[in-house]
């Protein structure tokens, strides 16, 4: 004669149920605690800001970007062939703005403070991007949007 087990009927103790849902219960807690007061987050100091640029963006389809001043004149144009980086960072900070309601022209502030640092920021999202993490030549990029156009008025 065979036994036959029925694997659905496992008896698991209220115990451990009780256990696992007050575990998770804190943990849900905690998370939102440390979130709320700040605890367990890094923070990099930013820095005294030792130049800043407002800047409108205007991306072509051809990957071509047009830098313009916060008045709306043309500051200088970037190729598509070193937009590379700049159209992805844009293209990034375009969709979180559409799902914001900002419209698509708001400024952006390039800032430069010390020890080098550089930072792109899209001030109606709360968005402070360190530029340091993405490698030098996309750094490069973005430093020379401090300059561009300063010459002409």
């Amino acid at each position: 004669m065979t036994v036959h087990h029925n694997h659905h009927d496992i008896a698991v103790p209220r115990f451990f149920l009780f256990g696992a849902g007050a575990l998770l219960i804190v943990a849900v807690l905690a998370a939102g605690l440390g979130k709320h007061a700040g605890v367990g987050r890094v923070e990099v100091p930013q820095g005294a800001v030792i130049d800043e640029r407002v800047l409108r963006f205007a991306t072509h389809d051809d990957g071509a970007v047009t830098v313009l001043r916060e008045d709306g004149s043309k500051a200088g144009f970037v190729a598509k062939e070193q937009a590379g980086f700049i159209n992805g960072v844009l293209r990034g900070l375009s969709y979180e703005r559409r799902m914001a309601g900002i419209p698509e022209d708001a400024i952006y502030r390039i800032v430069r403070r010390e020890g080098d640092r550089l930072a792109l920021i899209a001030p109606e999202l709360g968005r402070d991007i360190d530029l340091r993490g993405f490698g030098e030549t996309n750094f490069d990029a973005m430093w020379r949007l401090l300059t561009l156009g300063r010459d002409n008025g």
